[in-house]
């Protein structure tokens, strides 16, 4: 996502025909930076968003929750997201895995993310849970082969699911004033 501070590069993807990105994006505090990644981005993170937003690529946003590191996280990203929602339609939470320059071995299993993601947005576990499978099924075709163990939460339909109606179509509304 750090390459997309450059917006010829970004312009360029456009064109080539991208049209969404996972944006890794784990948290507003340049130290969780520092802890996962070896380096301070939270102001290149930031950067490129805006720059997504501005090109008019879709992004899921995409939280690698880290035991002890970022926990405290998941709600100044998920209000990020909502205040957000004219561009970025979903959000992504997974648990950390030995890869790139994080290589920590203490993860959190697919329940404890849902329990913990639930808790933190005034959600229940049942409905975080129904909301992404009726999600992977649509995304996989409806066949579920499509597992991945990670939480993906569709911002809209979510909230809708909540307040009582069911997404319907492909058009949703644009913005959401308040949450």
């Amino acid at each position: 996502g750090v390459k997309l501070i450059d917006i010829g590069y970004l312009k360029r993807l456009k064109r080539a025909g991208l049209e969404r990105v996972h944006f890794s994006f784990n948290g507003f505090d340049d130290n969780i930076y520092k802890k996962i990644n070896g380096q301070r981005l939270l102001k290149d993170k930031l950067r490129a968003l805006r720059n997504i937003k501005k090109i008019g690529i879709s992004p899921t946003v995409s939280m690698m929750l880290v035991k002890g590191v970022n926990e405290n996280e998941i709600r100044k990203i998920y209000r990020y997201c909502l205040k957000n929602n004219h561009f970025i339609k979903r959000l992504r939470i997974r648990s950390s895995v030995p890869i790139g320059k994080y290589t920590e071995r203490e993860y959190f299993y697919l329940s404890e993310v849902v329990k913990l993601v639930g808790n933190v947005i005034g959600v229940s576990q049942e409905r975080l849970i129904d909301h992404y499978l009726k999600k992977s099924a649509y995304y996989s075709g409806g066949n579920g082969s499509h597992m991945p163990c990670h939480l993906e939460i569709d911002l809209f339909s979510l909230l809708m699911e909540e307040i009582g109606l069911e997404h319907i179509g492909k058009s949703p509304i644009r913005t959401i004033q308040s949450v």
